[in-house]
This record gives C-alpha cells, sequence and structure tokens, in this order.
C-alpha cells in the first residue's frame, strides 16, 4: 500500500471570517458581512459562530474586540474523514471507482474554528484498499496555525488551516466502535441491516454500491501534542463530497449474527457492526 492512499489533485485557499475582516479593513460592517457571506455560501460551508438573525453581527463585533494573546505557530495535525468497519471475525473491502471516464473524486473542505481561513483539496478517486481484517481512518495531513484570544472576558482559539501535506491509511484496533456480544459496543442506532447466520456455518457476503456519500459541517477536534492551550480544545469543521462510486463488500463468517449499526448524527462512518 503506497504511504499516500489517495493523492492530492488540487488545491485551493479558503478565507474565512477573522481573514476577510482583516482583508477589508475600514470597511463598513454591511459590507464585511455581505464579503463574508458570499464567500462561505460560495464555499458551500456555514459560517461557524454566526447562525440566527444578527449573527454575522454579533460575529464582527466579537472578533473586533477580542485581542491576540498568544501565536503558538504552526504544528501538524491529522483529521479523520471517512472510517471503514469489518464486520468482527469477517472481513471487507473498500474500493473507490469514478463514475466514468474522468468524472467523479473525493473533494474535502477544511474550515478552521474561531474564525479561522481553511483548504479545500481534491482527491484521486481511484483506490481499491483490498480484503481486510481490521477496520480502518482514512484521514488528512494537515499543517495548522493556532492562535489564543482573550474574547470577551474569556479565552478562545482560533485555528487556520495553512496546509494540506497529504492524505493516510491508519487500521483501527481495536475499532472503538464495532463489538463482539456480550461487549456493549456504542449501539447508537440500529439499521435496518442484520444476518442471522447462527444455523448457517458458511457465512454470506454482501455487496453495497454508494454512488454518492456526503457530510457537511462536522466539526471535529484535533489533537495537538505538546502544545499547552490551558484546556482549549481547536478544532475545525469539514465537509466531505465523494462522488466516485464506493463499493463495500462484507464477507460475515457462519454461526453468528450481525447487525448494522451508524452513528446517531452520521457523519465520518460508513456502518459498524455488532456480533454476537
Amino acid at each position: 500500500m503506497s504511504a499516500e492512499p489517495l493523492p492530492i489533485l488540487e488545491d485551493a485557499y479558503l478565507a474565512g471570517p477573522a481573514a476577510t475582516l482583516a482583508e477589508m479593513d475600514g470597511a463598513d460592517d454591511v459590507v464585511v458581512a455581505a464579503a463574508i457571506e458570499e464567500r462561505m455560501t460560495g464555499y458551500g460551508l456555514a459560517v461557524p459562530g454566526a447562525r440566527g438573525p444578527g449573527g454575522l453581527q454579533r460575529l464582527l463585533d466579537r472578533l473586533r474586540g477580542r485581542v491576540l494573546r498568544a501565536d503558538l505557530g504552526v504544528h501538524p495535525a491529522e483529521v479523520p474523514w471517512l472510517r471503514f468497519h469489518v464486520p468482527p471475525g469477517g472481513s471487507a473491502q473498500l474500493v473507490l471507482e469514478r463514475q466514468v471516464e474522468r468524472k467523479g473524486g473525493v473533494t474535502l473542505k477544511f474550515m478552521g474554528l474561531g474564525s479561522g481561513s481553511g483548504r479545500s483539496v481534491t482527491l484521486g478517486a481511484e483506490q481499491d484498499f483490498g480484503d481486510r481484517a481490521d477496520c480502518f481512518t482514512l484521514g488528512a495531513k494537515l499543517d495548522v496555525r493556532l492562535r489564543v484570544y482573550a474574547d470577551d472576558g474569556r479565552d478562545s482559539v482560533q485555528v487556520d488551516v495553512e496546509r494540506v501535506v497529504g492524505t493516510s491509511l491508519a487500521s483501527r484496533v481495536p475499532c472503538g466502535f464495532c463489538f463482539r456480544a456480550p461487549e456493549p459496543g456504542p449501539q447508537p442506532r440500529k439499521l435496518d441491516r442484520e444476518w442471522d447466520l447462527e444455523d448457517d456455518p458458511h457465512g454470506l457476503t454482501e455487496t453495497l454500491t454508494h454512488e454518492t456519500l456526503n457530510a457537511s459541517d462536522l466539526e471535529i477536534g484535533l489533537e495537538i501534542p505538546g502544545v499547552d492551550l490551558g484546556g482549549l480544545t481547536p478544532g475545525l469543521t469539514c465537509s466531505r463530497s465523494v462522488t466516485s462510486t464506493c463499493t463495500a463488500t462484507y464477507r460475515f463468517p457462519g454461526n453468528a449474527c450481525f447487525r448494522a449499526y451508524t452513528e446517531i448524527l452520521p457523519g465520518l462512518d460508513l456502518p459498524f457492526w455488532g456480533r454476537s
């Protein structure tokens, strides 16, 4: 397996609210607010912290009133954008393919929380991740800049995504989601997919095809080792659009029962599995 599971084909800067305000220094708030809204709408992203009537004006007031306390520099971070789950004791395979020649791909948009800026990347659309016995996570490697501000009597952290360095694939052992009874497992929401193979020694294979696999405005916390943020948690929002054909093949062993689950708020995951 290559160290770069999906190559980066395109990379673009996304100006966040703080960068837009600095760029338009001295402009009327109405003009700045309109520019922020126009940019974020063009990116297909919501403006974090600006929901509800008058939200953009409140955001501008807060940005104008905050004071920089510390610039902590640029640090590496890794962000998951898809988790693929293997039935316990079985195997599974994930394949991404172009829908038609030269069409289809993976687009990821990251926008730093705290009114920071971000990046949009398009990844290669074709990859066979092979037959696997363990769950795995697809991720993006980022360089992020961290700034701490005194913000209305409290500290806040602004994250700016400086670069998307590459992509990653990591096996998850143990998974943290998939489980074998009597282990409890998270079990937030059962799907209408259940295979009762307790009286079948042979097992079965199931193949599911997704033409699109999208998620937007997912908030993801970042782990930045060695940086003291005084209890603050840096983060970003992630928007994911997979327009390649995504084929998931699951191989269930016999003499067991399998149930599919999903998180209450579907986001990064294809279904995970409980076995009894």
